[in-house]
């Protein structure tokens, strides 16, 4: 457990890093529309969470297909920044999440989303072993 945190740390740092570099002229965005502003309006900053989840292995493709529709919907709202879902190639049972909102009240907005209640709440939460989430704010 120690271990997994010391890696969502440190996967933090180096997401971290790729999303201040994105900001440079000439780099792609993962949604591009959605830049990271210079200065976040009302002094909020924007929230980082890096979340793995294990699976047992007969729940790990239906656990796809659940984040696949979870990034495909999340994407879309207007305070998310990035959103990446990752399965490991070591352990396909252990997915790895990398969300990046404008700011607090983004996060609240996804929390409340249709999609997050019927998809996690109700879908991947449920088939999940174990979830371990580190959340960070990054201010600038």
């Amino acid at each position: 457990m120690k271990t997994i945190r010391i890696m969502a740390i440190a996967v933090l740092i180096v997401i971290s890093g790729l999303a201040l570099r994105a900001q440079q002229p000439g780099t792609k965005h993962t949604n591009p529309q959605k830049a990271i502003p210079d200065k976040v309006k009302g002094g909020q900053a924007m929230k980082i969470t890096s979340i793995h989840y294990t699976f047992l292995s007969e729940d790990a493709d239906k656990a796809e297909t659940l984040f696949q529709e979870l990034r495909d919907a999340s994407v879309k709202e207007p305070g998310v920044v990035q959103f990446e879902v990752v399965r490991s190639s070591e352990d396909p049972n252990i997915f790895a999440l990398w969300e990046v909102y404008r700011d607090k009240d983004a996060v609240d907005a996804h929390l409340a989303s249709e999609h997050f209640k019927r998809l996690v709440l109700n879908g991947i939460r449920p088939l999940a072993k174990q979830r371990d989430a580190v959340t960070a704010t990054l201010m600038r």
